[in-house]
């Protein structure tokens, strides 16, 4: 079989350009298309990630304002369990002055008085005394420390130098005398 062609070789070309236009228009419509698609994609995309953004935004301050609230609670409550500790200190420590004055004036003898008395109340209920006193013998001094020795709720008794002043009348000897007090049975 022959083959004739009866059209010229500058339509046959003429055409297949046609053709590869043609193909090359369609190629630019899919690739449009795809963009377009892939556009729209990422619009959507990106106004779901706006959404989340401004709903996770608004739980924010949501949150933030229950934060706010929660770090007045705890600062309210160190205050509170503060005082609560104070008045527990107090509480425990509240007799302890009173039993140390009794059992002190267990030990006083007749002629010894006091001139000042210094306490410092531990947390462990141990009350450091500075005791300054006077008295009329020497003998009343050493019965007063010789009394705090033997009591167990006296420790560590320090007995300072002894000064004694003469008058007419009388001698008077100061002294000091530092201890640490506890009562044992409360």
């Amino acid at each position: 079989m022959i083959k004739i062609n009866l059209l010229a070789a500058e339509m046959i070309k003429k055409e297949e350009r046609y053709e590869l236009v043609i193909v090359a228009y369609a190629l630019l419509a899919a690739a449009i298309v795809l963009a377009v698609f892939d556009y729209t994609l990422k619009v959507s995309s990106f106004k779901k990630l706006e959404d989340r953004v401004s709903q996770s935004q608004r739980e924010l301050s949501k949150y933030e304002s229950i934060l706010k609230q929660v770090e007045s609670l705890q600062a309210t409550t160190k205050v509170l369990e503060t005082k609560k500790n104070v008045i527990g200190t107090l509480m425990q420590g509240r007799l302890t002055y009173v039993y140390f004055m009794e059992d002190i004036l267990e030990t006083l003898p007749y002629n010894l008085w006091f001139k000042s008395v210094n306490t410092q109340l531990g947390t462990d209920g141990m009350m450091k005394v500075n005791l300054d006193a006077s008295s009329s013998d020497n003998y009343a001094i050493a019965d007063f420390v010789s009394s705090l020795s033997s009591n167990n709720s006296y420790a560590d008794v320090d007995l300072g130098p002894i000064t004694t002043s003469m008058s007419a009348r009388s001698s008077v000897s100061s002294f000091r005398v530092s201890f640490n007090y506890k009562k044992h049975n409360l």
